[in-house]
């Protein structure tokens, strides 16, 4: 019963366990447990095996609630999974299945010191959204305010920027980890950092490790906005194709207000389907400058612009120049 209320008390109250007390003999093995678990994550039956062991002998039915007080005392430096995915909120019913199956959890202590501290706060001053919010329940929140806005960023670009190889091997790298990646601190001390062409980034502070550090920030930077930018060169290098295409004498910035003079002659008498299509799009005054060159591309390849693959800007590039503007001239 002693040991319950004492139990309950560090939960409610998330301070250490009183000294030299078997529960704080208990907590610190847990703690040594997830300090072990830096390079890979640990497997929670592995735990359990351990305390039921002498000298702890504790119960399987108290090891969930005593690894909550542990897991909540250290929510910035641990982490958990289930079945191998982060679980950046950890609920009731993640403690109700861990109940049962322990073996399908692991934590893995993320070890953002030393050098990986200073380049936690570069990276966090670059990502960080200054309106973002996170929850008292949100584990490893510290971590999450970089990582989170990574995950963002790549899940609302467009299907085209996420296929195309019209981009640099460092950008294409960083794709692809990006949306591969399921461990947080691996993704920025490791995986990241490799995709960047430079070593993963540990602890311990060295002459290389700092060159390291320091190249990171400026290379992820420059990555990210020629990733954001993939979609907009695509529109400019196919508004470029319709410009020479159609003979526009004008500066480019001109080319909707000279299609459309030459379309308001000629949408009344055409009678093919494409160009007829083509040209109504191209008298549309109600969209915006890009919305409007989003048409017009998507009439021509047949397909959303932001769905392309680099072989569809091919075929756009013959239809438009080959065919001499869709012979709209």
């Amino acid at each position: 019963m002693v040991f319950i209320n004492q139990l309950m008390m560090t939960i409610g109250n998330l301070s250490l366990p009183v000294k030299n007390s078997g529960l704080e003999t208990v907590w610190q093995m847990i703690e040594e447990f997830c300090d072990q678990s830096t390079e890979k994550a640990r497997s929670l039956d592995q735990l359990y095996v351990l305390l039921e062991q002498p000298p702890y002998g504790v119960k399987q039915g108290v090891v969930p609630v005593l690894l909550a007080a542990v897991l909540l005392r250290h929510m910035d430096d641990v982490g958990v999974y289930q079945d191998g995915t982060f679980i950046p909120v950890l609920g009731v019913e993640h403690f109700e299945l861990l109940i049962r199956y322990p073996e399908r959890f692991a934590v893995k202590s993320f070890a953002i010191a030393g050098l990986r501290s200073e380049v936690f706060k570069e990276l966090e001053s670059v990502l960080k959204s200054p309106n973002a919010k996170t929850s008292g329940d949100v584990r490893n929140s510290t971590l999450l305010t970089v990582v989170t806005p990574l995950y963002q960023f790549v899940k609302k670009l467009p299907r085209y920027t996420k296929q195309t190889k019209r981009i640099s091997d460092e950008g294409i790298a960083v794709l692809k980890i990006l949306q591969q990646t399921v461990e947080p601190d691996e993704l920025l001390f490791r995986d990241l950092p490799q995709a960047l062409g430079l070593e993963p980034i540990t602890t311990k502070r060295s002459e290389k490790q700092l060159n390291n550090a320091k190249e990171l920030k400026g290379r992820l930077v420059q990555v990210l906005r020629e990733i954001y930018g993939a979609y907009d060169a695509l529109l400019t290098e196919s508004r470029q194709l319709i410009f020479k295409a159609f003979g526009v004498r004008s500066e480019e910035a001109k080319l909707r207000e000279d299609l459309q003079v030459r379309c308001r002659y000629l949408v009344n008498q055409c009678i093919e389907p494409t160009l007829k299509r083509f040209m109504k799009a191209v008298l549309d005054s109600e969209v915006g400058d890009r919305q409007w060159l989003e048409s017009l591309v998507m009439i021509v390849a047949d397909k959303p612009a932001e769905s392309w693959t680099d072989q569809d800007l091919f075929c756009v590039h013959d239809v438009i120049v080959c065919d001499n503007g869709l012979r709209l001239v």
